[in-house]
């Protein structure tokens, strides 16, 4: 079964699959290309890339590697094509949650079918697979309720009567657990420093200076050190 592709017009405020779409303007006497739809109706590629590039200029990412990624698809007009921006992740088949470090929600989380991942690398690989699905983007950042600039490229979800919470939840639990292991990881790796400076062992005190650059603050404050940043 192929993947759905969506399109949204703006006049009826709607979110359509791409067969939808056909069906209502072949009933209507409306040409079923993307030609067919009124000017303004559509959110245009060339539109989503500088959005991107407006966002990436000023915000910093809480993970690095979202930034790379998004930068990435930014130069994809293939992959911009089936790009939607969302304030409504629940119930949709391929999303991408990112975070800017002037908010206090989760850096990334990347989910299909179900299964939420905080890889990027998994992301990424997804999306270089499968550059013909659609994939629905939240950007979280300080103000974006407001923001014309994320105005202008935000979509709706579906109708909230075609979709149920129950990915959602699982998803916020998912966010609940990962914060559980990084504070426990945290405190396990300070009581490893400590024993480390205790007996002498340096290469445990290495050991577990990397992994808490890598866990970084539990509280937020501090994100996960990038693997590849300068000093």
């Amino acid at each position: 079964m192929g993947s759905v592709e969506y399109i949204y017009t703006r006049s009826e405020n709607l979110f359509f699959s791409r067969r939808r779409w056909t069906s209502l303007a072949r009933s209507s006497g409306i040409p079923c290309g993307l030609e067919g739809i009124g000017v303004g109706d559509v959110i245009r590629v060339s539109d989503k890339k500088q959005f991107l590039q407006w966002f990436l200029q000023r915000h910093e990412l809480r993970s690095p590697e979202a930034g790379r990624l998004l930068r990435y698809m930014c130069n994809q007009e293939q992959i911009l094509q089936r790009v939607h921006f969302t304030d409504d992740l629940r119930n949709l088949p391929k999303t991408l949650l990112i975070s800017a470090t002037c908010v206090d929600t989760a850096p990334f989380r990347f989910c299909k079918n179900g299964r939420v991942s905080t890889s990027v690398a998994e992301a990424f690989r997804d999306i270089r697979q499968f550059p013909n699905e659609d994939i629905f983007i939240s950007l979280f950042f300080r103000n974006r309720s407001i923001c014309p600039e994320y105005a202008a490229v935000r979509e709706p979800h579906v109708p909230l009567a075609e979709r149920q919470s129950a990915f959602l939840l699982d998803l916020e639990a998912s966010w609940v657990m990962d914060d559980v292991r990084r504070r426990y990881l945290h405190g396990y790796w300070m009581e490893q420093a400590d024993r480390a400076l205790r007996t002498g062992d340096r290469e445990l005190f290495r050991r577990a200076g990397e992994e808490l650059r890598r866990l970084g603050d539990p509280d937020g404050a501090i994100g996960p050190v990038a693997s590849d940043g300068g000093h």
